[in-house]
């Protein structure tokens, strides 16, 4: 009953996700029925977040996390079957990408003071 395809917001070990609220899903090897799930997160830092054992035939989770850009977590989920035999998925991941007050933009531009240097009309008139 190992948990295997796992997944964040429907991709295998996706980078560049600016979500703030992911949805965990895994499928189950096998015929057994799961009964409780557990989902865990960890950063280099430790445990980022834990489900706790929650009682539930369900394959998905989700959760709302506080993360920083370009920051890679690491997850896993342990499942349970009708027995109370426990079996842990092998470690996935994902990273998220920039957050919008992470990075600034400027328009690319002559480099004059704020002038509209949009091209003539003329310019897109065809011969």
């Amino acid at each position: 009953m190992k948990p295997i395809r796992l997944q964040v917001n429907h991709r295998a070990n996706p980078f560049g996700i600016d979500d703030t609220s992911f949805r965990f899903t895994w499928n189950n090897e096998g015929g057994v029925t799961q009964t409780a799930y557990r989902v865990i997160c960890k950063t280099e830092n430790g445990v980022l977040h834990d489900s706790g054992i929650i009682k539930s035939s369900s394959m998905h989770y989700t959760a709302a996390l506080k993360l920083k850009s370009r920051q890679r977590v690491y997850w896993s989920v342990t499942v349970w079957d009708e027995n109370g035999k426990d079996e842990e998925s092998a470690t996935a991941w994902f990273e998220t990408g920039l957050y919008h007050n992470d990075w600034t933009a400027k328009w690319i531009g002559t480099g004059e003071s704020g002038e509209d240097k949009r091209l003539p009309a003329e310019y897109f008139k065809k011969d």
